[in-house]
């Protein structure tokens, strides 16, 4: 049988092949002249865990079937991986909820932490809780004379922890930096920061 596979991306390229072995005519046609050249060549290079998609979704077992079975190809033909776990971050309450079907936050909380080595639920002006498979520590919000524009105020706070870690504080220490990193962003309009997430630690210090 003669096979025609559009796009010699991941998939096409992993289809074609498949096709030759089985004794198929194969021919690979590929509008920019090179192999995986589209989206093959700007994916995350992240093994995902499957952790967003609801339960029992065809996505969710798909998703950990093939992360099992990729870190056995690179186990078994010596491709560089490291399995460095699973870090969530800047989801609030409600978020937690419903990504476990659960009404109860606590349920959500205890599935969370077997799920996850680290995460992050941020909860306003009540700040935000870090959970570890140890515990769970609360980390109060930094005071605002006034909320302008809450926008980014997510963002920021991710920005601000993953700068802690990046630098190798604690745990602790980096929801600080995501909490003063979200409380300057809703004190003026707009999603940036008018100023350095360096110098508000410095003031607050959190040296970095």
């Amino acid at each position: 049988m003669q096979v025609l596979v559009v796009g010699a991306g991941v998939v096409g390229l992993a289809i074609a092949r498949q096709a030759a072995i089985s004794g198929h005519d194969v021919t690979v046609a590929e509008i920019t002249g090179g192999i995986a050249n589209g989206v093959s060549s700007r994916n995350s290079e992240v093994i995902h865990a499957g952790l967003y998609y609801p339960t029992d979704t065809l996505r969710a077992v798909l998703c950990v079937r093939g992360r099992r079975m990729l870190y056995e190809f690179c186990a078994s033909h010596g491709v560089n991986h490291h399995k460095c776990g699973k870090l969530v971050v800047a989801t609030n309450e409600a978020e937690l909820d419903s990504l476990y079907e659960t009404a109860d936050f606590d349920t959500a909380l205890n599935a969370l932490r077997q799920d996850a080595r680290l995460a992050v639920i941020t909860r306003s002006e009540k700040g935000c809780l870090v959970v570890t498979r140890e515990a769970t520590e609360a980390i109060p919000a930094v005071p605002v004379e006034r909320v302008v524009d809450a926008t980014g105020a997510g963002d920021l706070f991710a920005a601000g922890f993953l700068v802690g870690l990046a630098r190798a504080a604690d745990f602790r220490t980096a929801a600080r930096l995501g909490a003063l990193a979200a409380a300057e962003v809703i004190g003026h309009l707009g999603a940036r920061p008018e100023t350095s997430l360096k110098a508000l630690a410095e003031q607050n210090g959190l040296g970095l």
